[in-house]
């Protein structure tokens, strides 16, 4: 869920896989309850396109608003079966999906049927493999963005690791992929047409148990954090190009797994961090990389969710 500054919530949600009629993303006028529901634009790459209200695909993971009253939606991949003779198996890959709060138009997604209209991409994501009707001997790559954060510069994506859909071709006349692309935090311009800067893996962003993915990520003024779904890893904080990794174990006790997507933070600058041992909130003001910047909350989590709708709203 998200609120934007124009008196809308945003509620992104998952469907089943196999049916269109389910998942997607709703926006309610807190004012008026009015209701409206945005669709992806086509069920996977094969199909002709078709354009309905741009979203990537029926599972939403995440949604988030920027200072600039732009809404945007990370997406897990939806699939279809098509009955027919043959049937045919088609997978639309998790991407990314924006749009100014106030504007009546659809969804702009990077990137899913840009590929199949002009083999375009958004740089970091190549397609996966085997997208359409796959082998049966393979299972076929996805691409899951699970985590999205966008400050006035920038936009910071999770993407699981996948295949590259560009590969060779065996004996057979199936292609077969030869990059794998590891699970990565990946950086763009937030413009109209987002431009790649960077990429982060979790050994770069110093993570002790590495090769896993990013599980959340929020970026603000003061740096950008970002999680892991692995006990004793810790946060991870980037700030003038530098990672580095707290553990600290006064903030963060033995065990501590970060929940998906559990980090928010407020016009203050503080950076709340959902955990299952409680909440670790940044002050807003301190070290970034200093422990003591940090408190952890365990106990009358009801008066300190109270505190925080007041101020809220």
């Amino acid at each position: 869920m998200a609120k934007d500054y124009s008196g809308n919530i945003w509620i992104g949600h998952g469907g089943i896989n196999f049916s269109n009629g389910q998942g997607g993303l709703e926006r309610i006028n807190v004012n008026t309850l009015e209701v409206q529901h945005f669709s992806p634009d086509r069920d996977a790459r094969g199909f002709q396109f078709f354009q309905r209200d741009g979203i990537a695909t029926l599972n939403v993971q995440q949604v988030v608003v920027d200072p600039n009253n732009k809404v945007w939606t990370a997406h897990r991949y939806h699939d279809l079966t098509v009955t027919g003779t043959p049937s045919s198996y088609i997978l639309t890959p998790g991407a990314f999906s924006a749009r100014s709060a106030n504007t009546s138009g659809p969804f702009e997604s990077f990137n899913t049927w840009q590929d199949n209209l002009d083999n375009t991409m958004i740089g970091g994501m190549p397609y996966p493999a085997y997208t359409y009707n796959p082998p049966i001997s393979v299972t076929p790559d996805s691409r899951t963005v699970n985590a999205i954060s966008v400050d006035r510069g920038f936009i910071y994506i999770s993407v699981f690791g996948y295949n590259d859909s560009n590969g060779v071709f065996n004996s057979t006349g199936n292609l077969v992929p030869t990059t794998y692309l590891k699970p990565r935090l990946i950086k763009y311009t937030n413009t109209d047409i987002p431009q790649f800067v960077k990429e982060y893996t979790t050994q770069e962003a110093r993570f002790n148990i590495q090769n896993g993915i990013f599980n959340g990520v929020y970026a603000n003024e003061k740096g950008v954090w970002a999680t892991t779904p692995i006990a004793g890893n810790g946060f991870s904080v980037l700030k003038n190009g530098q990672w580095r990794n707290i553990t600290d174990s006064s903030i963060i006790p033995p065990g501590t797994v970060f929940n998906r997507v559990a980090i928010w933070g407020d016009s203050d600058g503080r950076v709340f961090l959902g955990t299952n041992n409680g909440l670790i909130v940044y002050d807003g003001f301190g070290d970034v990389y200093s422990p003591n910047s940090y408190t952890l909350f365990r106990k009358h989590f009801t008066i300190l969710i109270e505190v925080f709708m007041i101020q809220i709203c």
